[in-house]
């Protein structure tokens, strides 16, 4: 629901300035992909990109799927399991409310560590209730009451 929830809102299935990347092809990774409804739609559409997602449940489909998509089941706190620097366009949805601060402080780093310098990383929440003493979270809070300011 999320998903349909934000394509609509959006007018698509980003905010991030990626079209033109994933177009040519690039290398997106989607982390708490939970049934992979995201990357299904955006695999289906950019078929010169390459997708991956990760869950630490394996509720994605396994067999019916583009060629483009690989599905990982592992669990984020053990440390993604890509290369530094590896994806253009990293996104993480509908968590905010289910990872402590702590948490969010690693999801963060491990975001940052895999997406390459210039590449992307979208948080998309539908409703945000964060703590505003964490450093990263304070930053993303401000950006936040800018865009709502712009709205």
């Amino acid at each position: 629901m999320h998903n349909f929830i934000i394509k609509y809102l959006f007018q698509g299935n980003f905010s991030a300035p990626v079209e033109e990347k994933l177009t040519l092809g690039c290398k997106v990774l989607d982390v708490a992909c939970g049934p992979g409804t995201w990357l299904l739609d955006l695999a289906t559409i950019y078929d010169k990109s390459n997708f991956f997602g990760l869950d630490i449940k394996p509720v994605f489909p396994k067999e019916i799927k583009p060629c483009n998509l690989e599905f990982i089941e592992a669990d984020i706190f053990d440390g993604l399991p890509f290369r530094d620097n590896e994806f253009d366009f990293t996104h993480i949805e509908s968590m905010v409310n289910i990872l402590t601060t702590e948490q969010w402080n690693f999801t963060l780093s491990e975001l940052i560590r895999v997406t390459k310098p210039g590449g992307y990383i979208e948080i998309t929440e539908l409703y945000l209730n964060i703590d505003k003493t964490s450093p990263n979270f304070y930053t993303i809070y401000k950006g936040c009451e800018c865009i709502h300011f712009l709205l």
